[in-house]
């Protein structure tokens, strides 16, 4: 019989906990941030834990996170005026 590892039926319950850390935000281009957010939001194996850095970077820097989101704004309607022209 081959072995196999046990899976756990049981539940767990909890709160889970936002972690808005956004120190790494604050060193990409404002080019990027918007990426490297979304790249680092999410759940990564720790229970209960929800990451966020965009919203850690919108309350400690308010004008870097309005900036990267206005400019991924303009970058989108820049590429539908081209592609519409073209």
């Amino acid at each position: 019989m081959p072995l196999t590892p046990q899976i756990s039926m049981a539940s767990r319950a909890g709160w889970v906990r936002t972690d808005t850390e956004s120190e790494a935000l604050l060193h990409v281009p404002l080019a990027e941030v918007l990426a490297t957010a979304q790249a680092l939001s999410g759940r990564r194996g720790e229970l209960f834990v929800e990451h966020d850095p965009y919203a850690g970077l919108a309350a400690k820097r308010p004008v870097r996170a309005t900036s990267s989101s206005l400019g991924a704004v303009e970058e989108e309607l820049r590429r539908n005026v081209a592609c519409k022209r073209f």
